[in-house]
């Protein structure tokens, strides 16, 4: 994406009245902030969503026109339905700024709207219009000081990364530990009466990628034990969106706050930071909000309350200068705004994950992942400006940290090894400060073994403190925490009754075998044409109830989910899985071998593996013969297959060699049956699903 780095380039894009197209139906990418907003154009309406600055000039055939009010950085957006703009930008002979040489590499011709003053005065600001018309998914880069707009009802659609994610609170078996092949990154909160919760993020993917999603889980009895996976933030599945780096905090009024980032890979241009919350924190299963996007960027630090009352999120956009950003709330969550950031050099910038805290002087503290450990800048007007960003003198490997303010008054620092040591991600260590940062203390060692890392927590009413980490993501894919006290870190040694290390929260246990599922069999022996079983597609792609012998019925109609084809007709017959709650078995790119077990009335019937994927489906051009009582396996990734389609007035239609889609969900399993004999039936006792290893 280029950079914006036009001063005064001034342009406003216009769906254009005058032709016959409707107005595209836009995708908003580049900006995916929450207050982008259509408007119409008139005298006196405000043009950008983080300037004032106001249109002075409408001419007749632009007033009422729709227009979207994004940040004047610029935008980048998707045409999803054809249709025809305009942009207005400054006239080239009066302004160097002028895009118009953009424009016209992209496309765009000089339409007939005479020249007008948009904003402010003068001939600079004065614009004329080019013009063109999108194809459906054409993007279009609108630089620095650009509006998108449009007529009538044209319709704005945010970016894929800025739509609100699932919130699932009884979350299927796919989201299980036991599906998991990656996970880490926890952060902890503890509840007003002290109820635990602890929040992380994972996948069926074996690393940070498209498939991550949010979990969190509790605790009544200070960590020792752990419930399931109470709750799950899942952008889309298996979908290009992920949900990562989330924080858990209860705010000053008790109420609990589940925060994380969204984004496309590793996209920060367009990642947002989102929230829920509850003010049931002590209840086992509290009633959540619908998720709102709090601001730009990525918070992997934990939120802090100022003594002037204003609440701060430390978000950050990675890679951008000053991306160590101090975001601020002054009506207690309802609002935040962007005060100031750090910049850390270009050459040192890291992951700017960082922390604030604020010093008894008033003054505040940020501390910085960068490449070189711990970076530190000040800042002494409440964040509006910071120092240099300069190497702090506690040294740490490339990783996150934990600093926080206890009750006492002293700060709490968790990190790897000695205050003066970089020892990598091992022997994650606590230190106390009784000197606001000056000189650290004691040194309490939580866990001494290798690849442990990301350390955050929370204090308790009655003084506990409590520590959640990860260890080894991939492998053993474990949460832990540690309880201790105060007065535990100063001595280095556990005395309290109730303190303890190494707790398990959570242990991810995955394995290649990743969906099971075993049909109920009302009478496993009786013979098939006398069970209430039903199949699911037959004739015009409509369903096929077989006790009334191909008249159409329900689908699923009852709670075996068992299913056949009769043999009363020549109509191939598709019959799968398809359960509520298997929405999705898995991502294609992972399913390895697909089984199932099979009863047949006939073994010499040709029958094939069909698979759903992205919503079309597919079947094997392998046949598997011989099946009566037999269970049948497919490779899937070697597999030829072909297409399936539904022909409107006819029926099931076995296509040409396809490919299975590199990407997306695998949404159910089932058997082909291309033309079976007069009387015969199949049926599915059970699918079982193998990933790679």
């Amino acid at each position: 994406m280029m950079k914006f780095t036009h001063c005064l380039g001034l342009l406003v894009a216009l769906v254009h009245g005058g032709s016959g197209l409707e107005a595209p139906s836009i995708l908003i990418s580049r900006d995916a902030s929450a207050d982008a907003v259509l408007d119409q154009l008139a005298v006196g309406v405000k043009l950008f969503s983080n300037r004032d600055y106001t249109m002075v000039e409408c001419p007749e055939e632009l007033a009422g026109k729709s227009f979207v009010r994004t940040s004047i950085a610029g935008t980048l957006f998707q045409c999803t339905e054809p249709g025809v703009i305009a942009v207005y930008t400054p006239n080239p002979a009066n302004n160097a700024d002028s895009i118009a040489t953009n424009l016209i590499a992209q496309g765009f011709l000089r339409n007939s709207q005479p020249s007008f003053q948009l904003m402010l005065s003068g001939a600079a600001n004065t614009v004329e219009g080019y013009e063109k018309t999108l194809e459906q998914g054409e993007w279009v880069e609108i630089p620095k000081w650009g509006i998108v707009t449009g007529v009538g009802s044209m319709a704005i659609q945010p970016s894929l990364a800025a739509i609100p994610a699932q919130v699932i609170t009884n979350p299927s078996p796919k989201y299980s530990s036991s599906a998991r092949r990656f996970q880490g990154i926890p952060s902890m909160a503890v509840a007003p009466s002290g109820r635990l919760w602890t929040v992380w993020y994972g996948g069926v993917g074996p690393t940070e990628d498209e498939f991550n999603y949010v979990i969190a889980a509790t605790s009544s009895d200070g960590g020792t034990t752990w419930s399931d996976e109470k709750l799950v933030v899942d952008p889309d599945g298996v979908g290009t969106v992920r949900a990562f780096d989330p924080q858990a905090w209860v705010d000053p009024n008790g109420t609990l706050w589940i925060i994380w980032a969204q984004t496309i890979g590793h996209d920060s241009s367009v990642a947002g930071t989102w929230a829920i919350t509850t003010d049931q924190p002590d209840a086992e299963n509290p009633v959540w909000s619908d998720p709102v996007r709090l601001t730009d960027g990525i918070m992997m630090g934990k939120p802090i309350v100022l003594t002037t009352g204003e609440w701060v999120l430390p978000a950050a956009v990675w890679g951008a200068d000053n991306s160590c950003r101090m975001v601020v709330s002054s009506d207690q969550g309802a609002s935040w705004q962007l005060r100031g950031a750090a910049n850390v050099p270009s050459e040192y910038r890291n992951a700017d994950e960082h922390m604030l805290v604020e010093r008894l002087d008033g003054s505040l503290w940020m501390w910085i992942r960068t490449d070189y450990g711990i970076g530190e800048s000040s800042s002494s007007d409440r964040g509006v400006t910071w120092s240099a960003v300069v190497p702090s003198d506690v040294q740490h490997t490339v990783s996150r940290f934990f600093i926080w303010r206890l009750a006492s008054g002293n700060l709490l620092l968790v990190k790897h090894g000695g205050i003066d040591e970089d020892v990598g991600r091992t022997d994650l260590t606590a230190f106390i400060s009784k000197d606001d940062g000056e000189t650290w203390e004691g040194g309490l060692l939580l866990d001494d073994r290798a690849a442990i890392s990301y350390p955050d927590g929370m204090q308790d009413a009655d003084g506990a403190i409590y520590i959640t980490y990860d260890r080894r993501r991939t492998t053993e894919r474990e949460i832990l925490m540690a309880r201790f006290t105060e007065a535990e870190v100063e001595s280095g040694t556990l005395t309290a009754a109730n303190s303890a290390l190494r707790l398990l929260v959570n242990k991810a246990t995955y394995e290649t075998l990743v969906f099971s599922e075993t049909f109920t069999n009302p009478d496993p022996d009786a013979p098939l044409a006398n069970i209430d079983w039903h199949a699911n597609i037959g004739l015009d792609g409509m369903s096929v109830d077989t006790n009334n012998k191909g008249s159409v019925g329900p689908i699923l109609s009852v709670s075996d989910y068992i299913f056949y084809r009769m043999g009363s007709s020549d109509v191939p017959v598709l019959s799968w899985t398809d359960k509520d709650d298997v929405d999705c078995i898995g991502p294609i790119g992972y399913v390895d071998t697909v089984s199932l077990k099979l009863r047949n009335d006939d073994a010499a019937e040709d029958l094939k593996v069909a698979l759903k994927v992205n919503g079309s489906w597919f079947v094997s051009q392998a046949v598997l013969n011989g099946t009566a009582n037999a269970v049948v396996s497919l490779d899937v990734q070697s597999a030829a297959w072909n297409s399936l389609d539904f022909v409107p007035d006819s029926q099931l239609v076995e296509g040409g060699a396809a490919a299975l889609p590199a990407a997306g969900a695998v949404q159910a399993i089932g058997i082909f049956d291309a033309a079976s004999t007069s009387g015969s039936a199949v049926r599915i006792d059970n699918v079982t699903v193998e990933t790679v290893p």
